[in-house]
């Protein structure tokens, strides 16, 4: 659960990126960044993107992504910089001396006896095992209790990979003149920091082409596939490759075709046809907040026309072909 934002959180800030930091990685929950105090070179810091205290506040989710994050940054400190060891940690309240209220996990490089942390300022007491084991009964009855309580709305957590997004759509029918524009709606599910499974539908109310005589009322459209991109900060450049289909509708009224063959290609398609699409491009997807987004993108998208016709250049195609077009789109979206 999320804790009040504050009126100044300097965590916060550098996430939402109102303030300067040097950040090394990040990724939809999560975001690493160098100390502005380093006792020995490679202190990094490991923060939740969402407000948290501590970590009593963190869901299923957000607690894996934060110690996958912890692990990465322990390698690659190891990597680069000295040290005889490693030292990671959490603080939570002002005993345990947390200064920023913001869940942070430190990743410290070590060099023998730099005192950089003393656990135990005297000897610790060795309770016996009686009072060891009750100790235990208490903490596995709250721990009992916290698994009820999180499988509840375990499930709802896991959805948080999962977004959903409105766009509008312009693109061009290869082979004729003119844009073809409409409007629809994308899933998206997001496997891990990289790849994303995403189908969205559309579609293009206008009768095609505006122009002329049209050959089709209006045109559906729906592509399925994945994009890959890695996130710097609040901006995921992606690449995307999607299969599906384009359903061509009739025509809105008769047209007249000229007795030939093969016919046009606008003749062929005037009675409704459904094509295989393909859709190869990319894009780029920008946090406005951590569970808000905006996304344009552009690609090349393919068509696969009926054979034999005339193609709108009057070239005589035999057998069925592709025509490769412009498509570009621009839409917002929500996480959840």
């Amino acid at each position: 659960m999320a804790s009040g934002v504050p009126d100044a959180c300097a965590f916060c800030d550098i996430v939402a990126g109102r303030t300067p930091a040097t950040i090394v990685a990040s990724d939809a929950l999560t975001v690493a960044f160098l100390d502005l105090r380093q006792f020995h070179p490679g202190h990094v810091l490991v923060v939740p993107r969402a407000h948290l205290a501590d970590v009593r506040e963190a869901d299923e989710a957000t607690a894996a992504a934060i110690i996958a994050s912890v692990a990465r940054m322990a390698r690659a400190v190891s990597a680069v910089f000295p040290h005889d060891g490693l030292s990671v940690w959490h603080s939570i309240g002002p005993a345990a001396d947390q200064e920023v209220p913001h869940l942070h996990f430190h990743v410290h490089p070590r060099r023998l006896g730099d005192g950089l942390l003393r656990v135990y300022p005297s000897a610790p007491a060795h309770p016996d095992r009686g009072t060891l084991d009750e100790w235990g009964a208490k903490l596995r009855q709250v721990l009992a209790a916290v698994v009820l309580f999180v499988s509840m709305w375990a499930a709802p957590a896991a959805a948080q990979r999962f977004e959903a997004g409105v766009q509008a759509v312009a693109a061009s029918m290869p082979a004729f003149d003119g844009s073809d524009f409409g409007a629809g709606g994308r899933l998206a599910w997001h496997t891990d920091d990289v790849l994303s499974f995403e189908g969205e539908l559309n579609l293009f109310p206008g009768e095609y082409p505006d122009n002329g005589l049209a050959f089709s009322r209006r045109r559906v459209e729906g592509l399925f596939g994945l994009t890959a991109g890695l996130r710097f900060g609040t901006l995921r450049p992606f690449a995307k490759f999607r299969a599906g289909f384009l359903d061509v509708e009739e025509a809105p009224r008769p047209i007249a075709c000229i007795l030939i063959f093969p016919p046009p290609l606008s003749c062929a398609l005037a009675a409704g046809r459904t094509l295989p699409a393909f859709d190869l491009g990319g894009g780029v997807q920008v946090d406005v907040t951590p569970r808000t987004f905006v996304r344009v993108e552009a690609g090349d998208r393919m068509l696969k026309y009926p054979g034999p016709a005339i193609d709108g250049s009057g070239v005589r195609r035999d057998e069925p072909f592709y025509g490769h077009g412009l498509r570009f789109s621009a839409g917002a979206g929500v996480r959840f």
